[in-house]
């Protein structure tokens, strides 16, 4: 049942009661006077605003635990969230490990490389060197491998 049909309802049940109570207090069979039926409007005005007085609790009871029940869900959204915040840093650190080892090796690569490179330079300049050499002094082979 909505609470409006309930408030509507409780409004109802008080009129008659106050309708019986007056009743009972005028005297059957006495004509209404002007006192009653303006005792009745203010009943009536008294009962209207007290309608509206429980519409609006219950309305409001209704918004605050649809907020309550809101601020829940937000609140586990929230959890689920940093859990997979969480998880996405610990998956990114290892990222991270995984390229800093991928850069070490290529460097290490570039390094023996470079110094491949030089050992190639070394051997090729070394017929070179020696022929210079000979032209100084006397030396051959045997004395450039032993240096």
């Amino acid at each position: 049942m909505s609470a409006g049909v309930k408030a509507e309802q409780t409004a109802i049940a008080r009129r008659t009661r106050a309708t019986a109570q007056r009743t009972d207090s005028s005297g059957c069979g006495d004509p209404p006077s002007r006192t009653n039926t303006s005792e009745a409007q203010n009943e009536i005005t008294r009962l209207k605003d007290e309608l509206a007085r429980d519409c609006n609790r219950e309305l409001s009871e209704h918004d605050v635990s649809n907020v309550s029940d809101q601020i829940k869900d937000l609140r586990e959204e929230n959890g689920r969230l940093r859990e997979e915040i969480g998880k996405l840093k610990v998956e990114n650190d290892g990222y991270k490990k995984r390229l800093a080892d991928a850069e070490a090796e290529k460097q290490l690569i570039r390094e023996q490389q470079e110094k491949d490179n030089r050992t190639q330079q070394i051997l090729s300049d070394q017929p070179l060197l020696v022929e210079s050499l000979k032209r100084v002094g006397r030396f051959g082979r045997r004395n450039a491998e032993s240096s």
